[in-house]
């Protein structure tokens, strides 16, 4: 990819969608995206969607979000 990715899986509650919160000069903000609209099940994603079943079947699908932050 052309892109650097950088992110994390998280397993423990979320900040409420819309809430923003400062970083150095980086801001963030919660948003919900699913990753249909984003990536194919079946392109280079497929590994990142693997693990993430995993853990949805060990955590309950309502604790395994995934986070990512794109470099321009």
């Amino acid at each position: 990819m052309g892109t650097d990715i950088h992110g994390l899986i998280e397993c423990h509650d979320l900040c409420p969608e819309g809430t923003e919160c400062n970083t150095g000069t980086t801001l963030f903000r919660a948003e919900r995206d699913y990753r249909r609209d984003a990536v194919p099940e079946d392109g280079d994603w497929r590994p990142v969607w693997t693990v993430m079943r995993t853990l949805a079947a060990v955590h309950g699908t309502e604790n395994v979000r995934l986070v990512v932050w794109f470099d321009e």
